[in-house]
């Protein structure tokens, strides 16, 4: 589960994860991939076409949600208010990180949180998907 939730959380375009129906392992398929593990991949896919299933990204109204919820649990007001303020416009999460950062238990729960919840997302989608999570 650990591994998918890294796969839903990486934000890089160029990489595409699969999880291996069989046996639950991730596997990304990405700009460095050779010609081998791609033909490989191709030849698993086209022989057993329900045995790999993209994995799920983590969408921006869900990592907007995650901060939205996160801000409601800071017990601080102060800090509370100056979050709330990080997140009006462009660049909300940069912002975010940025206010948070200079209160480092704040920064540690915060990715707490997060991974929580996105490991909560997973283990929703492992099982929608009939597969049994571990």
């Amino acid at each position: 589960m650990r591994a998918l939730a890294r796969a839903v959380s990486d934000t890089n375009p160029d990489a595409v994860y699969f999880i291996d129906s069989n046996n639950g392992s991730v596997m990304k398929i990405g700009k460095g991939a050779s010609m081998s593990e791609l033909a490989r991949f191709k030849a698993e896919s086209d022989r057993d076409p329900d045995r790999y299933l993209r994995a799920p990204r983590s969408t921006s109204e869900e990592s907007y949600g995650d901060i939205a919820a996160f801000i409601a649990t800071v017990k601080d007001k102060k800090l509370q208010e100056r979050l709330q303020t990080s997140v009006r416009g462009g660049g909300t999460m940069r912002n975010f990180l940025d206010s948070l950062q200079p209160v480092p238990v704040e920064y540690d729960r915060w990715h707490k949180f997060r991974d929580a919840r996105i490991l909560g997302r997973c283990t929703e989608w492992v099982r929608q998907n009939g597969m049994e999570t571990r």
